[in-house]
């Protein structure tokens, strides 16, 4: 069974790889976007379908990487160039995605040896989605502006209605 848990890991690493060199294309030039709206997409039609699942795929690139000394410096690659896909998607969603997962490995309690391993790569994580998240932070601040007050407004409709609510149609 754990081969093929190795297996299903290497064909997320190489579903990752091609959908990170697809959106690096088109970061450069040599393929255009999926969609009018956005400038780089990868090969979907929406920026943030292609982040998450680049997202999903970074657990598998950590678990080949520490446990794969022979292709090490490829599968480096392969997770440095998901990064920079990920820079260009501006996926507010998919660095938070990233914290999570490097949280999740350090609260893993059967995993303590291995985070004093592999310490210097976890936090190598962490602070790169911290770092990513505040830049895409200060890069959509309109999008961001209009979160925040959406949330202003969902909680003091909250704090007006706290037990019934306010009812259907009333957030407009």
């Amino acid at each position: 069974q754990l081969i093929d848990v190795q297996k299903l890991y290497i064909l997320l690493i190489i579903t990752s790889f091609c959908i990170s060199t697809y959106t690096v294309f088109q970061y450069v030039g040599i393929l255009a976007s999926k969609n009018p709206l956005y400038q780089f997409t990868g090969p979907f039609n929406n920026p943030n379908v292609t982040a998450i699942i680049l997202t999903l795929c970074v657990p598998a690139h950590i678990s080949i990487l520490l446990s794969q000394k022979k292709i090490r410096i490829l599968l480096t690659i392969s997770l440095a160039l998901t990064f920079v896909a990920l820079m260009v998607l501006q996926c507010r969603t998919a660095f938070a995605g990233l914290l999570i997962i490097a949280l999740l490995y350090l609260l893993n309690k059967g995993q303590l040896a291995y985070i004093n391993n592999h310490r210097k790569a976890l936090i190598g994580i962490i602070l790169i989605a911290v770092v990513s998240f505040a830049y895409l932070q200060t890069q959509k601040t309109a999008s961001t502006n209009g979160r925040a007050l959406i949330w202003k407004i969902t909680i003091d409709m909250i704090k007006d209605h706290p037990f019934n609510g306010s009812g259907y149609g009333f957030f407009q």
